[in-house]
């Protein structure tokens, strides 16, 4: 065998193998090319062989770090699993902890609520009619509210699941919610559709709790008559409610109160906006929703 075509031999076993295995096959080796002539002969022996020795340790080398980089990305894709794992337990043990405490504290003082409302109603003199029909209203708002209560509460305790919309939290309950507002005193001026908007579910829903917070909050912080203004322009439905106020010009309470924030994420879920500005003596809030079929912006 010449030099060459040892050499030749060792490199096509050295590829083949591609562990670099070095020292015993390039000592074999040697032996091979003291037994054959010529010195330019040997010497290029010795390349060729040092040179596979080379590329094998090229390759292993390259296997080495790929298994360690995919031995890193694993582990990372472990650590966003149990990271995952652990946020999502976390998150179901506040949400029963939320609904126990909504059941423990305002489902019962709500229900004690509602028990003396019921009591006073029967004590009243048979001439207190206006009292009775005032107490009798607020008894079915108390029944409304320990519905939504124990709606909320489901939700609460079903994480995993989409929960039936509350009943009558649509656009459709807004006539009766601003008859319910004039019923308990508050002078509202409204101007609704006279035919439903071509709202989604989920826009509807946002529209009414946006108009019946608002109608909560005019009660709560303005004075005198609430001007509530519905109506449909090309893509969009807007909402405008207007109330005199009550409380010095710049109030946080007015301006950064949590019913406002909450007003602005539902809108913003559906892909409208809720904004809001006062002067001296008025505050306006308008809300825009997307009509059915429109992209949320």
């Amino acid at each position: 065998m010449t030099g060459c075509a040892a050499a030749a031999s060792f490199a096509g076993v050295m590829l083949a193998d591609g562990a670099g295995a070095g020292v015993a096959p390039m000592t074999s080796f040697a032996g091979v090319v003291d037994v054959d002539a010529g010195g330019p002969v040997t010497e290029i022996a010795f390349v060729a062989a040092g040179s596979a020795v080379a590329f094998g340790a090229i390759g292993s080398a390259i296997r080495a770090h790929r298994r360690y980089w995919e031995q890193v990305a694993l582990r990372s894709a472990e650590l966003v699993s149990a990271r995952d794992a652990a946020v999502s337990a976390g998150v179901a043990s506040e949400r029963l902890r939320i609904a126990r405490e909504l059941h423990d504290v305002i489902g019962h003082q709500v229900a004690a609520v509602n028990m003396r409302l019921g009591a006073a109603e029967v004590n009243l003199p048979p001439q207190a009619t206006r009292s009775r029909e005032e107490l009798h209203a607020a008894r079915g708002a108390i029944q409304t509210v320990l519905s939504e209560t124990q709606h909320l509460l489901a939700v609460l305790r079903r994480p995993g699941e989409t929960p039936d919309p509350a009943p009558d939290a649509d656009f459709s309950a807004v006539a009766a919610t601003v008859q319910a507002c004039r019923d308990a005193g508050l002078d509202v001026e409204a101007v609704l559709p006279a035919d439903p908007p071509a709202l989604s579910t989920e826009a509807s829903r946002a529209a009414y709790r946006i108009i019946q917070e608002a109608m909560t909050n005019a009660a709560k912080h303005g004075t005198g008559p609430v001007s509530l203004v519905v109506g449909t322009d090309e893509d969009v439905l807007s909402i405008e409610v207007v109330n005199a106020v009550a409380v010095p010009d710049g109030s946080p309470r007015t301006l950064q109160g949590l019913g406002l924030v909450g007003m602005r994420e539902r809108a913003a879920s559906v892909g409208g906006t809720v904004e809001t500005r006062r002067d001296q003596t008025r505050f306006w809030l308008t809300a825009t929703l997307p009509l059915a079929g429109q992209e949320p912006a």
